[in-house]
Protein backbone atom coordinates (compact mmCIF):
# COMPACT_ATOMS: atom_id res chain seq x y z
CA UNK A 1 0.00 0.00 0.00
CA UNK A 2 1.21 3.44 -1.12
CA UNK A 3 0.65 7.00 1.45
CA UNK A 4 -0.06 9.79 -0.64
CA UNK A 5 3.12 12.60 0.66
CA UNK A 6 1.81 16.16 1.34
CA UNK A 7 1.56 18.41 -0.46
CA UNK A 8 2.87 20.86 1.26
CA UNK A 9 6.65 20.33 2.17
CA UNK A 10 7.27 21.21 6.12
CA UNK A 11 9.56 23.67 7.12
CA UNK A 12 11.45 21.88 10.17
CA UNK A 13 14.30 24.91 10.30
CA UNK A 14 11.09 26.99 11.83
CA UNK A 15 9.24 26.35 14.75
CA UNK A 16 5.34 26.36 14.70
CA UNK A 17 3.88 29.27 15.94
CA UNK A 18 1.74 28.99 18.95
CA UNK A 19 -1.94 28.45 18.58
CA UNK A 20 -4.64 31.06 20.40
CA UNK A 21 -4.66 30.63 24.45
CA UNK A 22 -7.33 28.79 25.83
CA UNK A 23 -10.20 31.08 27.44
CA UNK A 24 -11.19 29.64 30.65
CA UNK A 25 -14.84 30.38 31.97
CA UNK A 26 -15.10 29.63 35.71
CA UNK A 27 -18.20 30.36 37.14
CA UNK A 28 -18.32 32.15 40.66
CA UNK A 29 -19.02 29.05 43.67
CA UNK A 30 -23.01 29.14 44.80
CA UNK A 31 -22.49 29.55 48.69
CA UNK A 32 -24.78 28.82 51.59
CA UNK A 33 -24.35 27.02 54.87
CA UNK A 34 -26.11 24.54 56.36
CA UNK A 35 -27.15 24.68 60.03
CA UNK A 36 -25.12 22.74 61.48
CA UNK A 37 -22.31 25.10 60.30
CA UNK A 38 -20.78 22.96 57.01
CA UNK A 39 -20.23 25.86 54.37
CA UNK A 40 -21.07 24.37 51.49
CA UNK A 41 -19.84 25.44 47.51
CA UNK A 42 -21.71 24.55 44.18
CA UNK A 43 -19.65 24.75 41.02
CA UNK A 44 -21.68 23.84 37.79
CA UNK A 45 -20.25 21.81 35.05
CA UNK A 46 -22.44 19.84 32.77
CA UNK A 47 -19.48 19.07 29.94
CA UNK A 48 -19.51 15.63 31.68
CA UNK A 49 -22.17 13.78 33.34
CA UNK A 50 -20.11 13.41 36.29
CA UNK A 51 -20.37 14.84 39.78
CA UNK A 52 -17.99 15.72 42.70
CA UNK A 53 -18.13 16.36 46.08
CA UNK A 54 -15.13 16.99 48.79
CA UNK A 55 -15.41 18.12 52.62
CA UNK A 56 -12.70 19.39 53.66
CA UNK A 57 -12.21 20.48 57.96
CA UNK A 58 -10.46 22.94 58.45
CA UNK A 59 -8.83 22.64 62.15
CA UNK A 60 -5.31 23.79 61.40
CA UNK A 61 -2.05 22.02 62.17
CA UNK A 62 -1.90 19.58 64.98
CA UNK A 63 0.25 19.16 67.65
CA UNK A 64 -0.41 15.81 68.73
CA UNK A 65 2.90 15.07 71.46
CA UNK A 66 3.16 11.26 72.88
CA UNK A 67 0.46 10.07 70.77
CA UNK A 68 2.09 10.98 67.32
CA UNK A 69 0.62 9.70 64.25
CA UNK A 70 -3.08 9.32 65.81
CA UNK A 71 -4.98 11.35 63.78
CA UNK A 72 -3.75 9.30 60.67
CA UNK A 73 -4.41 6.41 61.91
CA UNK A 74 -8.17 7.33 62.64
CA UNK A 75 -7.97 8.71 59.14
CA UNK A 76 -7.07 5.36 57.82
CA UNK A 77 -10.13 3.75 60.24
CA UNK A 78 -12.78 5.56 58.65
CA UNK A 79 -12.38 3.72 55.41
CA UNK A 80 -13.57 0.26 57.50
CA UNK A 81 -16.63 0.54 57.11
CA UNK A 82 -19.78 1.95 59.33
CA UNK A 83 -21.51 1.29 62.36
CA UNK A 84 -24.44 -0.54 60.00
CA UNK A 85 -22.26 -1.33 57.05
CA UNK A 86 -18.82 -3.79 57.55
CA UNK A 87 -15.70 -2.71 55.14
CA UNK A 88 -16.70 -5.44 52.61
CA UNK A 89 -20.23 -4.67 52.27
CA UNK A 90 -19.13 -0.75 52.24
CA UNK A 91 -16.57 -1.28 49.46
CA UNK A 92 -18.80 -3.43 47.10
CA UNK A 93 -21.52 -0.83 47.22
CA UNK A 94 -18.95 1.97 46.20
CA UNK A 95 -17.95 -0.50 43.42
CA UNK A 96 -21.44 -1.14 42.51
CA UNK A 97 -21.64 2.46 41.64
CA UNK A 98 -18.63 2.88 39.73
CA UNK A 99 -17.56 5.29 42.36
CA UNK A 100 -14.61 6.87 44.16
CA UNK A 101 -14.88 7.20 47.92
CA UNK A 102 -12.31 7.91 50.54
CA UNK A 103 -11.93 9.17 53.78
CA UNK A 104 -9.04 11.00 55.86
CA UNK A 105 -8.79 12.52 59.29
CA UNK A 106 -9.33 16.11 57.13
CA UNK A 107 -12.17 14.97 55.56
CA UNK A 108 -13.59 12.80 52.32
CA UNK A 109 -14.36 12.58 48.44
CA UNK A 110 -16.92 11.29 46.81
CA UNK A 111 -17.12 10.98 42.65
CA UNK A 112 -19.92 9.06 40.63
CA UNK A 113 -21.44 9.31 37.58
CA UNK A 114 -24.57 12.09 37.65
CA UNK A 115 -27.26 9.34 38.27
CA UNK A 116 -25.27 7.58 41.34
CA UNK A 117 -23.60 10.42 42.58
CA UNK A 118 -26.68 11.16 45.32
CA UNK A 119 -25.93 7.21 46.66
CA UNK A 120 -21.83 8.15 46.21
CA UNK A 121 -22.61 10.78 48.53
CA UNK A 122 -25.04 9.21 51.08
CA UNK A 123 -21.85 6.61 51.53
CA UNK A 124 -19.49 9.58 52.07
CA UNK A 125 -21.07 11.00 54.33
CA UNK A 126 -22.10 8.03 56.36
CA UNK A 127 -18.67 6.92 56.68
CA UNK A 128 -17.68 10.59 57.87
CA UNK A 129 -20.66 10.33 60.83
CA UNK A 130 -20.96 6.90 61.89
CA UNK A 131 -17.08 5.13 61.38
CA UNK A 132 -17.34 1.46 62.52
CA UNK A 133 -14.05 1.45 64.72
CA UNK A 134 -13.65 -1.82 65.15
CA UNK A 135 -10.98 -3.18 67.56
CA UNK A 136 -9.95 -6.25 64.61
CA UNK A 137 -9.85 -2.46 62.31
CA UNK A 138 -7.80 -1.26 64.52
CA UNK A 139 -5.31 -4.14 65.06
CA UNK A 140 -4.80 -4.43 61.36
CA UNK A 141 -3.55 -0.79 60.99
CA UNK A 142 -2.17 -0.64 63.84
CA UNK A 143 0.40 -3.11 62.85
CA UNK A 144 0.32 -2.23 58.99
CA UNK A 145 1.58 1.32 60.25
CA UNK A 146 4.78 -0.12 62.57
CA UNK A 147 5.51 -2.79 60.15
CA UNK A 148 5.81 0.38 57.91
CA UNK A 149 8.06 2.02 60.32
CA UNK A 150 10.37 -0.44 60.60
CA UNK A 151 11.00 -0.99 56.68
CA UNK A 152 12.19 2.89 56.74
CA UNK A 153 14.66 2.20 59.93
CA UNK A 154 17.62 1.99 57.49
CA UNK A 155 16.34 4.20 54.84
CA UNK A 156 18.64 7.49 54.94
CA UNK A 157 16.46 9.45 53.07
CA UNK A 158 13.50 8.72 56.06
CA UNK A 159 16.02 9.29 58.32
CA UNK A 160 17.44 12.49 57.06
CA UNK A 161 13.70 13.96 56.47
CA UNK A 162 12.88 13.17 60.09
CA UNK A 163 15.92 14.90 61.07
CA UNK A 164 15.56 18.00 58.84
CA UNK A 165 12.07 18.77 60.25
CA UNK A 166 12.78 18.35 63.62
CA UNK A 167 15.77 20.78 63.76
CA UNK A 168 14.06 23.65 61.45
CA UNK A 169 10.64 23.06 63.33
CA UNK A 170 11.05 21.84 66.78
CA UNK A 171 9.83 18.63 68.18
CA UNK A 172 6.79 20.29 69.83
CA UNK A 173 5.78 21.59 66.40
CA UNK A 174 3.31 19.78 64.60
CA UNK A 175 5.47 19.67 61.43
CA UNK A 176 8.20 18.73 63.49
CA UNK A 177 7.17 15.80 65.49
CA UNK A 178 7.76 12.00 63.86
CA UNK A 179 5.87 9.00 64.79
CA UNK A 180 7.76 6.15 66.73
CA UNK A 181 7.10 2.25 66.99
CA UNK A 182 7.26 2.67 70.63
CA UNK A 183 4.35 5.55 70.32
CA UNK A 184 2.44 3.98 67.96
CA UNK A 185 2.45 0.66 70.12
CA UNK A 186 0.98 2.98 73.26
CA UNK A 187 -1.95 3.54 70.86
CA UNK A 188 -5.29 2.13 71.82
CA UNK A 189 -8.71 1.72 69.96
CA UNK A 190 -9.87 4.75 72.63
CA UNK A 191 -6.98 7.05 71.36
CA UNK A 192 -8.82 6.81 68.54
CA UNK A 193 -12.54 7.81 69.04
CA UNK A 194 -11.09 10.48 71.40
CA UNK A 195 -9.15 11.79 68.06
CA UNK A 196 -12.81 11.19 66.03
CA UNK A 197 -14.15 13.27 68.79
CA UNK A 198 -12.13 16.23 68.84
CA UNK A 199 -11.25 16.65 65.22
CA UNK A 200 -14.08 15.14 62.87
CA UNK A 201 -17.01 17.87 63.26
CA UNK A 202 -18.89 20.09 60.91
CA UNK A 203 -18.46 23.37 62.25
CA UNK A 204 -15.21 24.10 60.25
CA UNK A 205 -16.17 21.83 57.09
CA UNK A 206 -16.57 22.99 53.96
CA UNK A 207 -18.32 20.93 51.34
CA UNK A 208 -17.42 21.79 47.52
CA UNK A 209 -19.45 19.81 45.17
CA UNK A 210 -18.71 20.16 41.52
CA UNK A 211 -19.83 18.51 38.53
CA UNK A 212 -23.31 18.29 36.45
CA UNK A 213 -25.97 19.11 38.75
CA UNK A 214 -27.42 22.44 39.91
CA UNK A 215 -27.16 24.47 43.45
CA UNK A 216 -31.05 23.56 44.23
CA UNK A 217 -30.47 20.02 43.78
CA UNK A 218 -26.94 20.17 45.62
CA UNK A 219 -29.27 21.46 48.32
CA UNK A 220 -31.66 19.10 48.08
CA UNK A 221 -29.67 16.27 48.84
CA UNK A 222 -30.80 13.87 51.08
CA UNK A 223 -28.08 12.95 53.36
CA UNK A 224 -29.05 12.86 56.67
CA UNK A 225 -25.20 11.81 57.68
CA UNK A 226 -24.17 15.54 56.68
CA UNK A 227 -26.99 17.81 57.50
CA UNK A 228 -28.13 16.07 60.27
CA UNK A 229 -24.67 15.79 61.89
CA UNK A 230 -24.91 17.89 64.86
CA UNK A 231 -22.76 21.10 65.57
CA UNK A 232 -19.59 20.63 68.05
CA UNK A 233 -16.53 22.90 67.96
CA UNK A 234 -13.39 22.30 66.57
CA UNK A 235 -10.64 21.54 68.65
CA UNK A 236 -7.39 23.73 67.80
CA UNK A 237 -4.00 23.67 69.28
CA UNK A 238 -1.92 25.92 70.32
CA UNK A 239 1.45 25.93 68.03
CA UNK A 240 4.64 26.70 69.34
CA UNK A 241 6.73 29.34 67.71
CA UNK A 242 9.89 28.73 65.25
CA UNK A 243 13.37 30.14 66.17
CA UNK A 244 15.97 29.32 68.07
CA UNK A 245 14.37 26.95 70.73
CA UNK A 246 13.72 24.42 67.56
CA UNK A 247 17.49 24.56 67.01
CA UNK A 248 18.14 23.92 70.62
CA UNK A 249 15.57 21.49 71.34
CA UNK A 250 17.77 18.78 72.51
CA UNK A 251 17.35 16.18 69.64
CA UNK A 252 20.83 15.22 69.75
Amino acid sequence: MQYAQAQTPIDRTKQPKPGPAPVLTIKDPVKYILPNGITVLVVENHSLPKVSASYLIDIGPITEGSKAGITNLMGSMLNEGTKTMPKAVFDESVEKLGANVSLSSGGGSASALTRYFKDAFTLMGQALKEPAFTQESFDKLKTQEITSLKSNEKSAKAIAGRVDNALTYGKTHPNGEFETEEGIQALTLQDVKDAYSKYVTPSRGYLTIIGDITPADAKALKSDAIKRWLRQAATKTAIPKMGRSALSSGLF
